[in-house]
């Protein structure tokens, strides 16, 4: 088949062409998960790690209903993540703070956890805040209010959990010991709150 064949092919087909790159990336985002997983990450990295976990579950969703450019989007920042997330596994010492945060911390409660501490202390609500809080801007721009909405309010109970967790006394916890702890006690849950929504609670959190 030429080159313009297949230009003309995905002209007529667009949606198959697109639909098919996206098969390809959320297998590769989902490798690149499972590797970092396999490495520890879960609780040697585990902001970067569920970060890319949030971002890949909405990446589905996004996809289910044919928003492949946004889901695609979602991708190559959980592909990031998890590469992040296997390179501090691999370090002989973990970072001490997330090197270039991924979302600026516009919300007041998740800048406040960030200060206080969070990605030692709650490193999976300090990620899933931020996943979400990026979400409801997402959703605000394109006008989707009752979207915006369900991620801002995910966005704030990670935040303020984040927040709670991370006490005075935290410094002292070791935060390899405090991140098995909470993986161990139940993994991220999926709230489905209505069909094709992607949600997360963290284990202490609740849903």
């Amino acid at each position: 088949m030429t080159a313009m064949t297949s230009v003309a092919l995905c002209a007529l087909m667009a949606g198959g062409c697109v639909g098919g790159a996206y098969v390809v990336h959320v297998r590769n985002a989902d490798s690149a998960l499972q590797t970092a997983e396999v490495a520890g990450a879960m609780e040697r990295a585990p902001y970067h790690y569920y970060a890319a976990q949030a971002y890949l579950a909405q990446a589905r969703v996004d996809a289910g209903r044919s928003a492949f450019g946004a889901a695609d989007a979602l991708l190559r920042a959980a592909r990031s993540h998890a590469r992040r997330a296997l390179e501090v596994s691999q370090e002989r010492t973990p970072s001490p703070a997330p090197e270039a945060a991924p979302l600026p911390d516009d919300d007041p409660v998740t800048r406040t956890a960030a200060e206080r501490g969070a990605y030692r202390c709650a490193p999976r609500e300090l990620a899933l805040a931020r996943v979400y809080a990026a979400l409801a801007r997402r959703e605000r721009a394109r006008g989707d209010r009752g979207e915006a909405r369900a991620h801002a309010t995910l966005a704030s109970l990670n935040a303020s959990a984040a927040r709670s967790l991370s006490d005075d006394s935290c410094a002292a916890r070791a935060a390899p010991k405090h991140a098995a702890a909470g993986a161990q006690g139940a993994s991220v849950a999926d709230l489905a709150t209505r069909p094709g929504a992607a949600r997360f609670a963290t284990a202490r959190g609740g849903s």
